[in-house]
Parts: C-alpha cells; sequence; structure tokens
C-alpha cells in the first residue's frame, strides 16, 4: 500500500514533457499597460497561464516591424543580422549594385530570402524546430513584410495580403487552396471609416475588421487563418501570428496614453482595436486548449515595439506629395530634412521617434555637419557617430547630450538604456549618425516608435509552456532573449 502510494505520487509529480508546438503571437505596437488600462481578459487569462516577464523590452533600434521580426526568431541583435533599420545599404552588393539603397519595408519576398540567408540558419529556431521535432512552419500576417521576415528561410506557408484595386486579396508562398479559394478571404480595402483627413488614413478592412460580416478583415482575418490552419494542418510544428491592427490606429490616432483631440472622427479608437486584438488572442487560445495542443505548445505573446503620443511633433521625416490645383501633386521636403541635405552630402535619413542618417563617403568635414545639423534639430538630446574600434568591431561613440537636463525619469532610462540600444545596431551599413529624441518628440507619424524612448520600448511579453511554472519575472528581458528562455522547454 505504501509502496503503490509514493508510486502514484512519483508519477503525479513527473515534470511535464517537453513541448514540440511553438505558437508566437505579435501584437503589432501593443504596449504592456494596455493590459489592464483596457481591461483585456484574454490577455489576463494568458497571463495566468504564463511566466510574465514585466521588465520587457524590445533591446533595440530601430525599435520597427521590419527589424524586431527578425530579432524575435533569430535570437540575434541587428548588429548581427543583415539589416538593422527600415534602410539597409548593400554593401556587398548582395541584391545588385553594391552600395544602393533599399527601403527594407518595399524589399520583394525572394531579396528577403537572399538577406536571411546571410544569417546561420542554425540560429533560427524555426530551423532548429524543424530537424528536432519535423513539422511545418507557417507565417500569417497582414502585413506583407512581417509575414515573409517572421517565417524565416525556414518557412513552409507565409499567408498575407495583396492589396489591388481597392481589394485586398490573400497571397504569400504555398498558401492553401483553402484559403486562396475562400471568398470569405477577399476584402474590401477602400473605405476610410471617417479617417480621410488623418496622417495615416484607414484602409478598407486592411487593418480593422470592416463593416462586411462575410468578409471581416484586420486582425480578425489573421485569427480566422490561424485557426483553419490549426483545424487542417495535422503536420505544423511552428505557427507564427502577427496582427497589425493596435499599429495602425495607434499611429493615426496617437492615443497611446489616452483619447486627445483630432481632425477626424471613426468607430475605431485605440481602446476598440486593443479588445479586438484581444478576442482573436482568446479564440487561439480557445482552439488550442479545445484540439489538445496547448499542454504540448509553448505559446508566446508578445509585441514588436511600443509607442508614445509625439506630443512635441516637429513634421514628417519622409518626402511626402502635396497636391497642387492646376497639376499632379508634387513632392516635398520637411525643411529640417531640406536644410540636412543641403548642408551634407547625405545617403538616407529615417525619421520617427530617432533620426537615423547614412553619409555619403567618409569625409570627417561632411560628417561633423550633420552631426552639427542633428544636434540643433528640436527634440534631439543625444547625438552618436558609428564608430570603428580598435578591435575591429563597431560601436557608437556619444557625441552630444542633453539628457542632464531632461525629467527624473528620462533621465533614469536613458542612462541605463541609451548606449545599449545604440550599439545594438551598431554594424557596417547602419547609420553613421543617430539623434534620440526626448520623450513625445517625433518626426513621423503623430503616433510614433523606432527610438529609445521607455514608452517605445516597453513591451508585454507572456510566455506558456508546460514546463514552466506560471508567475513574474522581474529580470529585464529583450526580444533577442526569447529565443534562448523558449529552446529549453522544446527541447531544443
Amino acid at each position: 500500500m505504501i509502496v503503490l502510494t509514493l508510486l502514484a505520487l512519483t508519477v503525479c509529480a513527473a515534470p511535464p514533457a517537453k513541448a514540440d508546438h511553438l505558437v508566437v503571437l505579435v501584437f503589432d505596437a501593443m504596449r504592456p499597460d494596455y493590459v489592464d488600462r483596457f481591461d483585456l481578459p484574454n490577455f489576463k487569462r494568458l497571463r495566468g497561464l504564463s511566466r510574465e516577464y514585466v521588465n520587457g523590452y524590445v533591446g533595440h533600434i530601430g525599435a520597427e516591424t521590419v527589424v524586431s521580426h527578425l530579432v524575435l526568431p533569430s535570437g540575434r541583435l541587428p548588429r548581427d543580422l543583415p539589416w538593422q533599420d527600415e534602410a539597409y545599404v548593400d554593401h556587398a552588393g548582395l541584391l545588385g549594385t553594391p552600395g544602393k539603397t533599399y527601403a527594407t519595408g518595399g524589399l520583394k519576398a525572394e531579396q528577403f530570402q537572399t538577406l536571411m540567408k546571410q544569417v546561420p540558419a542554425e540560429a533560427f529556431i524555426t530551423a532548429r524546430m524543424k530537424k528536432v521535432h519535423g513539422g511545418r512552419v507557417f507565417s500569417v500576417a497582414q502585413k506583407y513584410y512581417a509575414a515573409h521576415v517572421f517565417g524565416t528561410p525556414a518557412v513552409d506557408t507565409v499567408v498575407t495580403m495583396l492589396k489591388a484595386d481597392g481589394r485586398c486579396t490573400p497571397t504569400g508562398t504555398a498558401v492553401p487552396s483553402y484559403i486562396t479559394d475562400n471568398p470569405r478571404y477577399t476584402l474590401e480595402c477602400a473605405k476610410d471609416y471617417g479617417t480621410a483627413t488623418s496622417f495615416y488614413p484607414l484602409d478598407g478592412a486592411r487593418s480593422v475588421p470592416g463593416d462586411d460580416p462575410a468578409h471581416l478583415g484586420g486582425d480578425v482575418w489573421v485569427a480566422d487563418i490561424g485557426l483553419e490552419l490549426i483545424q487542417k494542418e495535422k503536420d505544423w510544428s511552428v505557427l507564427f501570428l502577427s496582427f497589425a491592427g493596435i499599429d495602425k490606429i495607434a499611429h493615426m490616432s496617437a492615443e497611446q496614453d489616452g483619447p486627445r483631440p483630432n481632425s477626424f472622427k471613426t468607430e475605431y479608437t485605440l481602446e476598440r482595436v486593443a479588445k479586438i486584438a484581444d478576442q482573436q488572442l482568446g479564440r487561439i487560445l480557445d482552439a488550442l486548449e479545445g484540439s489538445k495542443l496547448l499542454d504540448r505548445t509553448v505559446l508566446v505573446a508578445t509585441s514588436d515595439h511600443g509607442g508614445q503620443a509625439n506630443t512635441s511633433y516637429f513634421g514628417a521625416g519622409k518626402t511626402a506629395k502635396v497636391g497642387v490645383r492646376d497639376g499632379p501633386p508634387i513632392e516635398t521636403v520637411s525643411p529640417w530634412l531640406h536644410r540636412l541635405r543641403l548642408l551634407a552630402n547625405v545617403k538616407e535619413v529615417v525619421a520617427d521617434s530617432a533620426i537615423r542618417v547614412w553619409l555619403e563617403g567618409d569625409s570627417t568635414e561632411n560628417r561633423d555637419t550633420a552631426t552639427a545639423v542633428l544636434n540643433e534639430l528640436s527634440g534631439v538630446v543625444e547625438v552618436y557617430g558609428l564608430t570603428l574600434g580598435k578591435d575591429g568591431r563597431y560601436f557608437y561613440r556619444r557625441l552630444h547630450s542633453r539628457v542632464d537636463q531632461q525629467p527624473e525619469g528620462f533621465r533614469r532610462w536613458a542612462k541605463l538604456h541609451n548606449q545599449e540600444l545604440v550599439d545594438s545596431m551598431a554594424t557596417l551599413g547602419a547609420p553613421d549618425l543617430i539623434g534620440l529624441l526626448a520623450d513625445g518628440s517625433g518626426y513621423d507619424m503623430l503616433g510614433d516608435h523606432g527610438g529609445a524612448q521607455e514608452k517605445v520600448q516597453r513591451i508585454p511579453l507572456f510566455v506558456h509552456a508546460p514546463t514552466f511554472k506560471p508567475g513574474r519575472s522581474l529580470a529585464p528581458t529583450r526580444l533577442a532573449d526569447v529565443v534562448s528562455i523558449i529552446s529549453p522547454a522544446l527541447g531544443l
């Protein structure tokens, strides 16, 4: 009797088996405070099932979708990846002419594949999952570049949207016919839902559900496809889903820190799209539980970046087309960008909640001129210059700083993280100069990200695994750390 009791206790106390499935959910531009501020029940439910990394942060700049979706599955910082930002300088001529600059988010699928194959295959958790557990890799996202980058070179199927003539249709790589042939997944992508006068108008049901119950778009579209894959594909091991609804509305409305007056009125507020995203999370959790997969799955829910409202907005950092009465639109450039290009020989500029500048040539005079212009711009509190060290490694040298003039909270965060964050992208091809901005300062959208500010960097991070005891981890944790955290739980 005693022996049987001890045996029963031993069996009950045995550790759970390692997981053989991986599901990663990225809620683009989600901030951790939204969970309680908007009372999101499914995020709270997942929090109760998971290890919550309460000090999770992006851990790199550019804090951008096209960067973070490669950092996350590789576990590498941008300095160890083919591109570091929304601009890519092709020094090696991998895509064509050596030295040519590309907009990273505009690369084609085959170009992404060419660049990602410069990273050793074993660096990607997708490749290691296939080697150890077999199974196929699926990646789904509204954003074309997010879907293709998130999948890594090991991806079997990519599902994303193709927008043409006011319609969005499913496209990608090896998309199953039950998706391409299903009219439910073709969306209206033309209505603005009251946002025509905004900086970043809605394009129908691409980012939000829309008003056609038979063709719901946005995050519902992503979740519906994810659920079909879970139910119909029996040989999968990795499912990546990226939801873009929060990001779209956050850029447009700048409601990250609460409602604010805007020149437009729409039913799609930040709170509403956060609740829509939460509902999709609940549906994925229900499906995994219903198919008895949750106990065999490592589930990660996080974001690619946070965001802030630009209460100090200094004008778009990109060339914009402006309509004129008697002719076609003309291109105009913000005065600050015009001045930078006038005084310095500049190859490329990316500006959002940080400013990154690539220079033509290596002239000291040109670098000093561009540095002086950058340092004088409104909102800039630090300027860093890319430097090749004596050991042959790149780092960023701080050239100017006004951090000590900032509020205490900003100073605390900046002194802990600014050097770390700029160095995360320090490599050949990275920006020659970086201007870090004050809280609430930005040069792109009213709601912004990209830089080093705490609200931009803070992200939710929940990891559920059969071998993890739910609770809170206080360890500062970056997106680049996720692979090392989950690998043991997957037996990798």
